[in-house]
């Protein structure tokens, strides 16, 4: 135990009924982010977060009903799980989790059990992600804001992989994207 408070999952019933759920984890690194969907289709949300015991940051899901851990990844030492978007990267209809450890961003597919993209390391801490379709191509785009950058990453079919398509220098801790036409 590192005498750390951890997160825990608070519910509310239909008639306003709250119940506090138990401690998640030791939350060493001070975890914060958690995201509610339901990845799989099942007609149950899950829960995303971060969660830490002593030096080992962790991306867990858990399905919200029962808490029962569905997925996790992370574990390594000093790892540190941030900010935590969850959205359809790569259009097969199921929500993706893109969560930030360390310095770089991971995108993965948790119905297919498949690694989708791994950032390169950032030069500064990462605030916020968001993914769009921007260019309307069919194809999501991932926007990441950092200390030092505010960048756009689009996929690279002949790379099979993802490639920074724009940027600009400045100081962004937060991203929205919404058509407003």
């Amino acid at each position: 135990d590192s005498s750390y408070d951890g997160q825990r999952a608070i519910t509310m019933t239909l008639d306003g009924q709250i119940s506090i759920g138990e401690e998640l984890a030791t939350n060493w690194d001070n975890a914060k982010h958690a995201e509610v969907a339901d990845y799989d289709k099942d007609g149950f949300d899950e829960l995303f977060f971060a969660s830490a015991d002593l030096y080992d940051g962790m991306m867990k899901i858990a399905q919200l009903n029962d808490m029962n851990i569905e997925w996790s990844a992370g574990g390594e030492y000093d790892d540190s799980i941030g900010v935590i978007t969850i959205a359809d990267a790569n259009n097969d209809g199921y929500k993706d989790a893109l969560y930030v450890n360390n310095r770089h961003l991971v995108v993965a597919d948790i119905y297919n059990q498949v690694l989708i993209w791994e950032s390169p390391d950032f030069s500064w801490s990462i605030h916020d992600t968001a993914v769009a379709n921007l260019d309307k191509t069919g194809r999501q785009e991932i926007i990441i804001a950092s200390d030092d950058l505010l960048s756009i990453w689009s996929y690279n079919q002949s790379l099979g992989n993802y490639t920074q398509s724009s940027s600009v220098a400045v100081d962004c801790k937060r991203v929205l994207v919404d058509d407003l036409n």
